[in-house]
């Protein structure tokens, strides 16, 4: 029997997963990492449907028992009987979540750069994969589930790769703690420095100088270079490195990171919630700390982990307008200009 007349008896409104995707580079790595949590069929309808506990066999347990004028919590079920609508009911939310974000991750994947959905992908770790649906299964908040289909998007593409610890510190995140980091997405400030980058939330900037040179350090508006930065930290915080700290998504030693970015050609680079801005008109007052055009103290604060960096940029944000404003006045007392960069 062809895979065609197999199909036949299955419902209309179920599609192969296959062809929501492709069949070709990322598209079709992906469609196997989708296959593999969820199985070939999917009912494209199931984007907003919520996943719940009182699945098909509870409302049949509880209807049978109303009928005897008892309810599931009154009436005398073996510990079989309880263990199976537990199984079952557990079951079909992990199925509902999965499906879920399988669609999530569809949706993604269509909307993602054309760069992206072209490209050849990585074949999945099958190891990497099971870690990732068990986790995944548990996840039935529609925003995070939008953040679990783009890990599984940008793994299977090749364009980022995120480790196991990661999908654990993402599984064990409260509500709150998701909320709380959302909320510093826009603000979250990457450095690009010769050989690797650092993320941090600053909470100063361009302000590694005397300090009589820095509170005589006013704007055209009377603004000291002291009540930007002061303005900047109001706008941030609260941090909260002591939850993120030992969680290990900040580094959990103080208000001590400084922020350095290679100088090239009098420009260096920065990322505001992932989006790249260049930092121009060097040399300047900012000390230049070697030979080969490292700059440093751009800014400080704290900086994240890199599991912490791996979810902060997973987060869907738009760099915070005051912020980029406050920061552009900031480097402007220095004679240097932030702008967005292509």
């Amino acid at each position: 029997m062809s895979d065609d007349s197999k199909g036949e008896d299955r419902p209309s409104a179920l599609v192969q997963v296959k062809d929501l995707l492709g069949l070709s580079g990322a598209a079709k790595i992906i469609a196997e990492g989708v296959v593999h949590g969820v199985g070939a069929w999917l009912k494209p309808t199931l984007t907003k449907r919520q996943a719940k506990a009182d699945v098909e066999a509870m409302k049949l347990w509880s209807n049978a028992l109303k009928e005897d004028g008892l309810s599931i919590s009154a009436a005398e079920l073996s510990l079989g009987d309880r263990a199976s609508i537990r199984a079952l009911a557990d079951e079909q939310r992990h199925q509902l979540n999965r499906e879920a974000i399988a669609l999530c991750a569809v949706e993604e994947f269509r909307a993602s750069a054309e760069e992206l959905r072209l490209s050849k992908g990585h074949p999945f770790d099958p190891d990497w994969l099971d870690r990732f649906w068990s986790f995944a299964e548990n996840v039935s908040n529609d925003d995070f589930r939008s953040i679990w289909a783009r890990i599984l998007v940008r793994q299977g593409a090749g364009k980022s790769s995120y480790s196991f610890r990661t999908l654990y510190t993402l599984s064990m995140l409260a509500r709150d703690e998701a909320e709380a980091l959302s909320r510093l997405a826009p603000f979250a400030t990457t450095s690009l420095l010769s050989g690797g980058e650092t993320t941090a939330m600053w909470l100063t900037a361009a302000d590694h100088l005397d300090r009589f040179v820095q509170q005589n350090m006013t704007e055209s508006t009377g603004t000291t270079l002291s009540q930007i930065n002061r303005q900047v930290q109001t706008l941030v915080k609260p941090v909260r490195q002591e939850v993120f700290g030992p969680a290990g998504i900040m580094v959990d030693s103080g208000w001590a990171y400084e922020a350095r970015a290679t100088v090239t050609a009098g420009t260096a680079h920065i990322k505001i919630a992932g989006v790249p801005y260049s930092i121009s008109g060097f040399p300047s007052p900012l000390p230049i700390l070697s030979d080969d055009g490292e700059c440093a103290l751009l800014g400080s604060g704290i900086s994240f982990s890199s599991v912490g960096a791996e979810i902060i940029e997973l987060i869907a944000a738009q760099p915070d307008s005051r912020y980029v404003e406050l920061l552009t006045s900031a480097f402007r007392l220095h004679g240097l200009n932030l702008a967005r960069s292509h």
